[in-house]
């Protein structure tokens, strides 16, 4: 059945085609662009790994769902450089572009063709800014520090950035304090509803927002739920994106602990507050991930249950850590518990962290069981 997709202008082409340019397109598996008609509008959508680009075009109705390649919009355009508009058409599994010159060019399109994804997050925080003035900010966000030793240091954390809203304004921030660089924070009126945060990969915005073929200053809308939202909309009547949440401070590093005990073949569980409960060598271990002056990974172990706190307890934990290193020992709630520490970026190192920690745990239940009571925990299943 042969399916007229309609004329396309030329500022729906250059807008679709500049969207393309900027998404992941594999085609050597079956990705592409996604074409269908949402009420009566002829409708695009594309998407990279952390966004979702959605371009409403011109009125056209036809039925279905169809996935062309990136590739042949990018021809289409090549096609029409010299302007006018080109018409798209499906016969099967083949999609035929012709440009108002008499050009021609046909491609198969996809045969596994993906829903149409909508987005349904209840925002509570707004905020409406000139296309132009949002452009710019997001320009300044993308700038890096200049003249670096060693430039490479730039990557040691992931580039995210920060979407600040609050009364009557919007903020972008990127942290380079690891780097020992100052911040950039940039900040322009906006008018607002509600207030907060939303962390997002800053050279994608900047990217984004840079790089779209758009002709004129429209209103954009972007909303958020500061609380539970995973994406963050930037909208206006030409476009739609959606940003996925990223993971700022020592939670950017929470993936690459799962990777490590998943590559060591460490059996854990991940609680909903974050914690991961490890069975590291046959002992019970807690590994969470904390911010502070730079991020941290703290695993613990309970060397005793049920201890009577007292003077002399005390003053034996005392001087058990005045003669460890790396290492500290407290009670919490009639338990003894030894914990140790290191910087997030050493992540890959956690063998030597974990083996020193279920060294000392098993030493120190053996050393204080007998002087103070209380229950050794029973091994790890």
């Amino acid at each position: 059945m042969k399916v007229n997709i309609g004329d396309i202008p030329e500022s729906e082409l250059d807008l679709v085609m500049s969207a393309v340019r900027m998404s992941v397109l594999e085609e050597d598996k079956g990705r592409g662009i996604l074409v269908t008609c949402i009420n009566g509008v002829r409708t695009w959508q594309m998407n990279s790994s952390d966004t979702w680009i959605t371009i409403p075009g011109e009125n056209h109705q036809f039925e279905g769902s169809y996935l062309i390649p990136g590739r042949l919009l990018i021809s289409a355009f090549s096609l029409n450089s010299a302007g006018g508009t080109c018409s798209i058409t499906i016969n099967g599994d083949t999609a035929t572009v012709k440009s108002s010159s008499g050009g021609e060019i046909q491609m198969a399109v996809s045969t596994k063709t993906t829903e149409f994804k909508t987005f349904s997050e209840e925002p509570n925080v707004t905020a409406k800014i000139q296309f132009r003035d949002f452009q710019r900010i997001c320009s300044v966000l993308g700038e890096m520090p200049i003249d670096l030793d060693d430039f490479m240091a730039v990557f040691a954390q992931p580039p995210v950035g920060q979407v600040i809203v609050d009364k009557k304004s919007i903020t972008l921030r990127r942290s380079w304090s690891y780097i020992g660089c100052p911040d950039t924070v940039v900040k322009q009126p906006a008018e607002t509803t509600g207030s907060g945060s939303f962390t997002l990969g800053h050279l994608m915005i900047d990217g984004m927002m840079n790089r779209l073929s758009i002709n004129s200053d429209p209103e954009i809308t972007i909303r958020f739920n500061s609380e539970i939202g995973q994406y963050l909309e930037v909208s206006s009547d030409e476009f739609t994106i959606h940003f996925d949440r990223r993971l700022d401070g020592a939670g950017i590093y929470f993936p690459q602990v799962i990777e490590y005990l998943e590559e060591k073949k460490i059996s854990h569980l991940v609680h909903d507050n974050g914690l991961i409960a490890a069975n590291y060598k046959d002992v019970n271990v807690r590994i969470q991930l904390f911010d502070g002056t730079e991020p941290v990974i703290r695993t613990t172990s309970t060397v005793l249950h049920n201890v009577t706190q007292n003077v002399k307890l005390l003053r034996e934990i005392n001087r058990l850590n005045t003669t460890r290193v790396g290492v500290r020992v407290w009670c919490d709630n009639n338990m003894i518990v030894v914990g140790a520490e290191m910087r997030c970026e050493h992540v890959k190192d956690m063998t030597g962290l974990l083996d020193g920690l279920v060294k000392e745990a098993q030493h120190l239940g053996g050393l204080l069981g007998p002087m103070f009571g209380g229950n050794v925990p029973k091994k790890a299943a």
